[in-house]
């Protein structure tokens, strides 16, 4: 059997499937270090970002709020109702945060994290999932991925199209080394989180912590 200790990991699934919530749980619980790529547009996207000037240039100072900074809400409606505008905006993006994405997992490994967990929606659409030595994905319905999103704010139209922006789940379910069902309570994804812990770090001292808490 191959040594399940990998220090690396790969966090993904189709939106509102419950990622961030098992970064988290990963983060908080078991001291992982995570470099979402959420977080990484969040920057690129700042004023004096690397990708700032080039997507006001794309799309218009327009897509601006009054204090400068990019409204990443107006922005995503505009580029999920027309396909172009998201191909331009994906090729903006997609390098400068593989990139960015890549030295953060690289300074948390020099630095001796136990495990870094690097998360992104796309992960296997751009073909960075085969840099991960193991890859999760989470899935739940996609009646409950059109929940979560209206309880953002987001239309049942809206939330459909950005369904169907990214892959199936299903599809990144058969290309996952683990899943996880973030269908049921949070209790029972935590449970899923700690197996998943157990299977690759048994002895790992966060375990028992986490399972007394669990009992406390």
């Amino acid at each position: 059997m191959r040594d399940r200790r990998v220090r690396l990991i790969g966090l993904t699934g189709g939106i509102a499937t419950g990622k961030s919530v098992v970064a988290r749980i990963l983060a908080a619980d078991f001291d992982a270090a995570v470099v979402d790529s959420d977080a990484v547009v969040h920057a690129l996207l700042a004023p004096g970002g690397a990708a700032y000037a080039a997507v006001v240039t794309a799309f218009g100072r327009d897509i601006l709020n009054d204090d400068g900074r990019i409204d990443r809400g107006r922005l995503g409606r505009w580029v999920f109702q027309d396909p172009a505008a998201r191909r331009r905006l994906e090729a903006i993006l997609h390098p400068l945060v593989i990139q960015e994405t890549a030295r953060w997992i690289e300074t948390y490994l020099a630095t001796g994290a136990w495990l870094v967990v690097g998360v992104a929606p796309l992960m296997m659409e751009v073909g960075t999932h085969r840099r991960f030595p193991l890859v999760v994905v989470t899935h739940c319905s996609e009646a409950t991925q059109i929940r979560r999103l209206r309880e953002r704010g987001l239309s049942e139209a809206e939330a459909r199209r950005r369904i169907e922006a990214q892959w199936p789940v299903e599809r990144k379910r058969r290309m996952a080394d683990v899943v996880i069902d973030t269908e049921g309570s949070m209790a029972e994804t935590r449970g899923q989180v700690l197996a998943l812990v157990t299977w690759l770090w048994p002895d790992h001292p966060a375990i028992a912590r986490f399972r007394l808490e669990g009992m406390s």
